[in-house]
C-alpha cells in the first residue's frame, strides 16, 4: 500500500502486502508472483496533456500495477528511455528488504528472452 502519491516524472516501490500475481498475462498464466508494486505519478511534463508526444502511459497515471522482477525491469528500462528526469522511490520502512522485491537495480538475465516487454499501461483497470 502506498502512503505517498508520487508526483511528476515519479514512481514509488512497495512490497506486496499479500500474494498477488504479476500484471502481466503471461506471467499470471504462468503463476508468477509479484515482487514489487509500481505506483506510477504523471509522466509527462507539468501542465502538458495526457496527449502530447512527451507523456507516457497516461492510462497508469495514479495506478498501482503487481510486478514480478523482469516485468519491472523492462518497465523501468523504457521508463527511465523516455523520461529522463524520472525518480524512482521505494516507500519501504526501515529494516525492510527492498533488494529482492524492488529490483531497480540491474536484474538478472531474462529467463524468457522471446517474451516481448510488458508496457505499464497494460496495467489499466488496477485499483491502487
Amino acid at each position: 500500500m502506498i502512503t505517498a502519491r508520487p508526483g511528476y516524472d515519479e514512481i514509488i516501490l512497495t512490497t506486496p502486502d499479500s500474494l498477488r500475481l504479476c500484471h502481466s498475462r503471461a506471467c499470471s498464466r504462468a503463476g508468477r508472483l509479484a515482487q514489487v508494486i509500481v505506483s506510477y505519478g504523471v509522466l509527462a511534463d507539468p501542465g502538458a496533456s495526457p496527449h502530447s508526444r512527451d507523456a507516457l502511459w497516461p492510462e497508469s497515471w495514479g495506478r498501482s500495477c503487481p510486478m514480478c522482477a523482469t516485468c519491472w525491469h523492462d518497465t523501468r528500462q523504457v521508463a527511465v528511455k523516455y523520461r529522463p528526469r524520472l525518480t524512482i522511490r521505494s516507500s519501504a520502512t526501515p529494516g525492510e528488504d527492498m533488494t529482492v522485491s524492488a529490483p531497480w537495480l540491474p536484474s538478472p538475465p531474462r529467463s524468457e528472452p522471446d517474451r516481448p516487454a510488458r508496457p505499464a499501461h497494460l496495467c489499466k483497470g488496477l485499483g491502487h
